[in-house]
């Protein structure tokens, strides 16, 4: 088997290939990515991202969702998916929204495909302007009230999902959509340095959900 992002060999010369046999990246380009196990909060929701948005993992999700290589869909929770597949089984799973620009240059829901071994992926979120999710400052704090629901959501347990967390903007504008009345958790691939740099790093276990 091929890796996924240098494309060389996986075999079993090394011992994180013997250990971890069901990997798509092969041990250099797994071993670049860093792990920081983030447990975190957003508006008092309890949220996880296993790795940092850094140069190595952000070239990953670029060349993932705006070269549009989707084999590379996998690799962001392959080590992860035992867990998590057990902990949100039966729950909603909410992507957040891209801008219609975006949608129509990729050509597909990158994030559907990023979570759709959770299940079915909704997109049932909205955006009032087609803000860029990459401008700074008052722009992008206009995210959180920037969502709306364009389908009614009708469920107990609801996972919001994303791919990174820069503010917390758009995460935040999703659960003001939600109301109040549901119990929600939030699932990110990553979390960017300065998100990280503010909050910590805080290992533990998640509350159990109601």
């Amino acid at each position: 088997m091929q890796c996924l992002m240098c494309h060389k060999e996986i075999g079993s010369d090394s011992l994180y290939d013997l250990l971890v046999s069901n990997d798509v990246l092969c041990s250099a380009c797994r071993g670049s990515w860093k792990r920081i196990d983030l447990h975190f909060q957003i508006a008092g929701v309890p949220a996880y991202a296993p790795w940092l948005y850094e140069e190595h993992f952000s070239h990953a999700l670029i060349q993932y969702k705006e070269a549009g290589d989707e084999a590379l869909a996998p690799v962001f929770f392959q080590l992860d998916q035992k867990k998590l597949k057990r902990k949100y089984r039966n729950w909603y799973v909410c992507a957040m929204p891209s801008t219609e620009r975006k949608r129509k240059l990729r050509g597909f829901s990158h994030l559907a495909l990023m979570y759709d071994w959770l299940g079915e992926v909704h997109e049932p979120f909205g955006l009032r302007e087609q803000l860029d999710q990459k401008a700074k400052g008052i722009e992008r704090e206009r995210m959180a009230s920037n969502l709306f629901l364009q389908e009614p959501v009708d469920a107990k347990k609801i996972l919001l999902v994303d791919d990174t967390v820069t503010t917390g903007a758009t995460l935040r504008g999703a659960q003001c959509a939600l109301g109040s009345v549901r119990y929600v958790e939030i699932l990110c691939a990553s979390a960017n340095h300065r998100f990280v740099k503010d909050r910590g790093k805080r290992v533990g276990k998640w509350p159990a959900a109601p």
